[in-house]
């Protein structure tokens, strides 16, 4: 399942501000996104169907969104981004993530030599 540009954009601004009404995710998407509020429902909707996102109803036309703590769905969001950032760019993106984002990988040898 990929997401869109949209889509990933909000689950980032969620992931920055936490639990959000639609109305404040909209307000911060027009600087990068000018899009019509009833668009960022929809999309928030669709996330949240989509397992993404999570729901807090405190009336009948309020809403609270934030990101699912659901690995599986956190899982899909990246390997969707990967795979846009892969068809763009080939080996030079897969090679820049390895390079950016990986942790030193540390056998049992080298943590057993640091020890006192």
């Amino acid at each position: 399942m990929e997401l869109g540009p949209l889509e990933v954009e909000i689950l980032h601004l969620l992931g920055e501000m936490g639990e959000s009404r639609p109305r404040e995710i909209h307000r911060r998407l027009q600087a990068t996104h000018p899009v019509a509020y009833t668009t960022v429902t929809n999309t928030l909707y669709r996330l949240a169907r989509k397992g993404f996102l999570r729901v807090r109803r405190t009336g009948p036309k309020r809403a609270y969104y934030e990101l699912s703590g659901n690995p599986r769905a956190r899982d899909q969001a990246a390997g969707s981004v990967v795979a846009r950032l892969v068809r763009a760019f080939g080996a030079d993106a897969v090679s820049r993530l390895l390079e950016e984002e990986s942790p030193p990988r540390r056998g049992r040898r080298s943590q057993a030599r640091e020890r006192p």
